[in-house]
Formats: C-alpha cells, structure tokens, sequence
C-alpha cells in the first residue's frame, strides 16, 4: 500500500438498507397500533360520514359493542328486538306512543292520522304530550293521531314499519316524519341496531331487502367481538382521514347519494301504492338538524349541502305533498330564535330533538298543512280492507 491510499469505507449494501427500512417501518406500524388500541376507543378511529356506507356501518356496529359489552346492560335492549325491523317501542301498547288512550276500534266519524318516523316524531327528550303527534291530536277537533316514531330510524324503517303494523290500524292520513339523517341511513344496515336494507340488485334487475330477519342480539354481539378484537386500528385511522379529502370527498358523495336516490324513490313509491290501496294519504315532514339555524352561513352551508340537495329532490319527486321546515320555519321566525327556542341546546348549540315549544311549531304547521288532505279523505268513501302485519314483509 503506498502512502497515498486511503482506507475504503464501506457502504451498507441495498438489501441491508431495505431490511433495515421494512423493520424500521414494521416497528412504527405495531407500536402504532398498540398506542391506538390502548388510548382511543375503535369506533372514534373508524368515524361515521354520510357518504361511506361501509365505515358508517362499522362505527356504529363498535359504538354498539361498547355500549352493550356488558350482560347486565343489555338486557334492556333485548325487549326492543323486532326480526323484521330491529327494533321498535312500544312492543306491548301496539307500538304506538299512546300511554293511558288505548288504541280502540276504527271510528270512521274520527280522523285517524298515523306518524312514522324516528327520534324527532317519537319526541325524544319531552314527555309523551309533548310531542307534535299528541299536539296535532289535541288540536283536531275531530281527529286522532297514532305515534309510532322510533328512535334511530332511517326512511327504509319508517316505511317498513307501516307497512308491517300501521296499515291496521287503516288511517286515514300517514305522515311521515323524516330527519336529514334518515336519508344515509337508508344506506347502511346498522345503526342502533342490526336493520334491514334495501339494495338495487343490478344481476336481478330489482329491488332486493338484506339483512331480513334481522339477527338476534346474541348472534350480533358475537359477531362484533370478532369483529372488534381483530380490526385494525392503523387502517381504520388511515381510511377516515382518506375519506375526508375533498376530492376523493366529492366522488364518494355523489355514486352514494345516486345510488341512495334510487333506492329512497323506490320506498316512496311502495308507501304511495300501499297508502293508495288503503284509501289512505300520505304528507311528508322533513326535520332539519338544530345547528342549521345557528346562523345565516350555517343555513346557507345546510342548503347547498349534497346531502340535502339529493334528500329533499327525491322526496318532491315523488309527488307526496312535502313540509320542509328548512324554509317554512323561518316565514315565522329568525333562525336565532329556531335554534334557541325550538331545539335543546346543550353546551349553548342546539344539538338536542325539538323542545315542547317546538313541537308544538310544527303541529301548528302540519294542521293547516294537512287541512286539504282531511278535506279530501272525507270525500272518498272507498276504503280498502283491513290490513294486518304479514311477516317478512319486504320492500321489493
């Protein structure tokens, strides 16, 4: 070696610095998983939206497992199991919210007019004659009113449930109250519980119900610890995050909102052909979210919402008369007042169900709206016959 050379330095080969990297990132990726297990609840990694159907249905499925994990806890919602619709309330007074006025035999001097719905049109958060249906009842002089509102239902559940329970009772108006969520909900086949849902068989060329009968809560709850104690926590955060950027946003909204448009005008033309059938008529009550009256930008961001946009075009083409109390509302107040008199504020928003002064708003608007339409019923006579529960009844 002569005095001019120097000592060669010898670089990591590739395959060394790869295996180094595949280590390096396999460790980051199990710690990572590990701290997320241990410190965040699964269903905050895996966060509902409107427009992504299949992580909608895997929060609320681990919402449900942390809620009900426990025996003892879950007894009370068992009583609420139905095979046919999930759930329902009031399983043994008719499922109908009607506590000390018995439901009795049809009284053709008497208008009978059936709610179907979900937390709003039950009346959750008031008493039971603090609700829009038992105000609506009150306000007739010659007219009864049925609730058979439930608590986390989607369209598809209120329109099943008519057809499944309410066509009994043979009334002689449907009102069909429908929150803006009850439109995604449509979607999914988990909420509260296990539902049914309602597809577009593209192979069939039809409409096809999934998930029906519902599965029992023991079935359930099984399935779900699986389900929990081998999702990956890293995927769920990823796949959220990814969802929300707004290109990627933009296409999920639109292929489901088409697709849930579809599916929605399909249910409506079900509820139209049982109601005609029954003689009966049917009005539509659309209940936007509290916040939405927080200001003048939040109203305008609700408006021009896709969500919206595709909820109430569906519903207007459909041909059922529509009460949007988006817009009606405010041809009587501001939307300070909406939202700080007509909804429960918690934390000073109004994130709650609608207080006993706003139910009492919209049965003063769904009187004069349903004015024409009691007019009308008097006047036809031809009422079709009774109509009882049949089981696994589907909407195809």
């Amino acid at each position: 070696m002569s005095g001019t050379d120097q000592p060669v330095t010898r670089r990591p080969g590739r395959l060394l610095t790869l295996i180094f990297g595949v280590v390096l990132a396999a460790s980051v990726t199990v710690v990572s998983e590990i701290l997320l297990r241990t410190f965040i609840p699964l269903h905050e990694l895996y966060r509902a939206t409107p427009y992504v159907s299949d992580l909608n249905e895997r929060h609320f499925r681990f919402v449900f497992h942390d809620l009900y994990k426990d025996r003892a806890e879950s007894l009370n919602w068992q009583d609420k199991y139905d095979p046919q619709l999930g759930w329902d309330y009031n399983l043994d007074n008719g499922r109908i919210r009607q506590p000390g006025r018995p439901v009795t035999m049809r009284n053709r001097a008497v208008v009978r007019i059936l709610f179907v719905g979900n937390s709003f049109t039950h009346g959750n958060e008031v008493g039971d004659q603090e609700n829009f249906p038992y105000y609506v009842g009150e306000t007739l002089a010659a007219g009864e009113t049925l609730n058979m509102g439930v608590g986390g239902y989607g369209i598809d559940q209120s329109v099943l449930k008519y057809l499944i329970h309410g066509r009994a009772y043979q009334p002689d108006v449907v009102v069909v109250g429908v929150h803006t969520s009850n439109y995604w909900r449509s979607a999914i086949d988990f909420i509260a519980f296990g539902k049914p849902r309602v597809v577009y068989d593209t192979g069939r060329n039809e409409f096809v119900t999934l998930n029906q009968p519902v599965p029992g809560f023991e079935v359930t709850m099984a399935e779900i610890r699986s389900e929990v104690a081998w999702a990956c926590r890293l995927c769920g955060a990823f796949y959220t995050v990814f969802t929300r950027l707004p290109g990627v946003r933009q296409v999920l909204e639109e292929r489901t909102f088409s697709r849930l448009d579809r599916v929605i005008a399909h249910i409506l033309e079900r509820l139209t052909a049982a109601a005609r059938d029954d003689g009966a008529r049917v009005l539509i009550l659309h209940i936007p979210p509290g916040p939405t009256f927080e200001s003048a930008t939040t109203l305008d961001t609700f408006r021009e919402s896709p969500q919206y946009r595709h909820l109430i075009k569906t519903l207007r083409s459909s041909g059922l008369p529509l009460v949007d109390l988006t817009n009606v509302w405010l041809e009587s107040a501001d939307p300070t007042m909406i939202a700080s008199r007509y909804y429960i504020n918690r934390s000073g928003r109004p994130v709650g169900h609608l207080t006993p002064e706003g139910n009492a708003k919209v049965a003063e608007i769904l009187v004069k709206a349903l004015e024409p339409l009691l007019v009308a019923n008097k006047l036809s006579t031809r009422r079709s016959q009774r109509h009882d529960g049949q089981k696994d009844y589907q909407l195809f």
